[in-house]
């Protein structure tokens, strides 16, 4: 089995999550709130924030559901990133 470094496979991820969120944006499910109260708009911080909700569950908590998809959800201890499940369920994200 073929080890993916960490910094790649984080730089993956981010840019994964990155395209996601937006065609998230672009296909009009994500909602972007701005917070009107008084402390929000007197204290100089940006306030806004995006809330993205996915249909599918995270890798962590996969549990097979998907014809063709292993489960990724570990019966005990830690999540193998690198697994084959992993990757395909990943992919699919």
């Amino acid at each position: 089995m073929k080890r993916v470094p960490v910094l790649t496979f984080s730089i993956a991820l981010f840019l994964l999550f990155g395209i996601l969120a937006g065609s998230a944006i672009a296909g009009g499910i994500v909602t972007i709130n701005h917070d009107t109260t008084e402390e929000g708009s007197q204290s100089g911080v940006n306030t806004e924030y995006i809330m993205v909700r996915f249909q599918d569950p995270p890798l962590a908590s996969y549990e097979g559901s998907i014809h063709g998809l292993k489960q990724t959800k570990p019966e005990e201890g830690k999540l193998i990133l690198t697994s084959t499940a992993a990757q395909a369920y990943s992919r699919r994200l």
